[in-house]
C-alpha cells in the first residue's frame, strides 16, 4: 500500500497521473485501509477513483463507504467485470451492457465438472446470474454417472474440466458420446481448460466435445459458448 501511494505521489508531479486505484482489501502488510484514507486526503475525489476488491464482499454498503472506496468489485478480477466497473464510473455516464442482460438462460440445467472448489463455486456464480440451475462432478467419472443415470432432457449442457482426477475430461465426454442415454449424442459439451492451443482445441473436439473456452472463464465468452450450444445441439 505504501509502496502504491508513492508511486501516485510521482505520477500526480508527472503528466500522467493515475485516474484509478484498484485496492486489494486484504493486502499482506494491512496498508489497504489507510492508503484509502492516505489517497483521499491528498487526492481530488474527482481525480482518483478507488475500486475496492476482495474475494469476500462487505457486509454492508456502509461499510464500503467508511473506507472511501467508490465502487467494490470481488475477486477474482475477469475482464468482463472490471471493464464493466470502470465503465460505469465514466464521466460521460455511458455504460456497457453487462453481458448477463444479453443472455436470460432461466430455467437451463448445466452439469459443471470440475476438480477445483474455488472453480467451482465462482463458476456456479456466473451461471446463476445468467439464470442457469448448476450441478457440480467433482471429477470425469461423476459427471459420467450423473449424466447417465438422469432424466431425458435434464441437462441442457455439460462444462467439462479437461484435466480432472479419476477420469479425466477427455475420456468422460467419449464415455458419455458412447453411453446408451436418448441425450448421449445431442446435448452440448463444452470445455474447459487453460491450454487453449489449437491442438488443445482440437483434442477436445475429437473426444466428442463441441466446443471450448479457455480458463479463466470470462463470463461473457463463457455466456456466448452457451447461447451458441443451445442454438445448434438442442
Amino acid at each position: 500500500g505504501y509502496e502504491a501511494l508513492n508511486a501516485m505521489e510521482l505520477a500526480a508531479s508527472s503528466t500522467a497521473p493515475f485516474n484509478v486505484c484498484i485496492i486489494d482489501r486484504k493486502a499482506s502488510d494491512g496498508s489497504s485501509f489507510e492508503l484509502t484514507k492516505r489517497i483521499r486526503e491528498r487526492f481530488e475525489r474527482n481525480s482518483v477513483v478507488i475500486i475496492d476488491s476482495s474475494y469476500d464482499a462487505p457486509e454492508t454498503g456502509e461499510d464500503k463507504k467508511l473506507e472511501g472506496a467508490d465502487l467494490y468489485i470481488t475477486k477474482p478480477l475477469f475482464q468482463s467485470t472490471v471493464l464493466d466497473a470502470l465503465c460505469s464510473l465514466a464521466d460521460d455516464g455511458r455504460q456497457k451492457p453487462s453481458p448477463v442482460a444479453l443472455y436470460d438462460f432461466t430455467g437451463r440445467r448445466i452439469l459443471l465438472a470440475e476438480d477445483n472448489e474455488l472453480n467451482r463455486i465462482v463458476a456456479v456464480g456466473l451461471l446463476k446470474k445468467s439464470g442457469i440451475v448448476c450441478e457440480t462432478a467433482v471429477n470425469g467419472q461423476q459427471a459420467v454417472d450423473m449424466f447417465i443415470s438422469s432424466a431425458p432432457g435434464y441437462y441442457d449442457a455439460i462444462l467439462m474440466d479437461v484435466q480432472m482426477p479419476v477420469m479425466n475430461g477427455h475420456d468422460a465426454a467419449r464415455a458419455i458420446r458412447a453411453c446408451a442415454h436418448p441425450d448421449a449424442h445431442s446435448v452440448p459439451i463444452i470445455a474447459m481448460t487453460a491450454n487453449a492451443f489449437t491442438e488443445d482445441v482440437q483434442a477436445s473436439l475429437d473426444s466428442g466435445m463441441n466446443d471450448h473456452v479457455a480458463k479463466p472463464i470470462e463470463l461473457n465468452i463463457l455466456l456466448i459458448a452457451l447461447d451458441r450450444a443451445f442454438k445448434n445441439y438442442n
